[in-house]
């Protein structure tokens, strides 16, 4: 069965120059094929944050590709249990305006690997998923980074 589900991750991750934590909140499409207990799934993820001191600016703009490994627990039943792996990308853009000059930087794409638990309800083709998840790259603050996903979709 093919999957196709939109979503948002709550992701936290620490502010530049700061010890406090702020909430991230990446949009996401997954596209995938599940058969009986195990699924492949490629999932898209964006967000942008700008972050200020002073006259200092500093926006990123991050892309996240995933490309997970599933399997389920009890797939035959409404409500499944399943775990994942996933390798991926991570392709960070970063504006630095200070003052009146600008400086981007576009070069700058990072390995990341993720790993996820969730619980999935599906019934009639519709699948809803809330999901736990740990992700570490180069660019991650704090390293591994957390997240909790919520994920709707349709099984055709």
């Amino acid at each position: 069965e093919v999957i196709a589900a939109l979503g948002a991750n709550n992701v936290f991750e620490r502010e530049a120059y700061a010890t406090q934590y702020a909430n991230r909140t990446p949009l996401a499409m997954r596209v995938g094929y599940q058969e009986f207990s195990n699924a492949m799934i490629a999932e898209f993820n964006q967000f942008k944050v700008s972050d200020s001191i002073s006259q200092l600016q500093i926006t990123r703009t991050q892309f996240e590709f995933l490309l997970w490994g599933r399997h389920s627990f009890n797939s035959e039943n409404v409500f499944q249990y399943y775990v994942q792996f996933a390798p991926g990308l991570q392709l960070a853009h970063i504006q630095t305006d200070f003052m009146t000059s600008t400086q981007e930087d576009t070069s700058r794409t990072y390995l990341a690997l993720a790993g996820a638990t969730g619980v999935a309800l599906q019934y009639e083709g519709f699948r809803f998923e809330v999901e736990f998840r740990a992700l570490t790259s180069q660019i991650a603050a704090p390293n591994p980074t957390y997240s909790v996903g919520f994920y709707g979709g349709y099984l055709f």
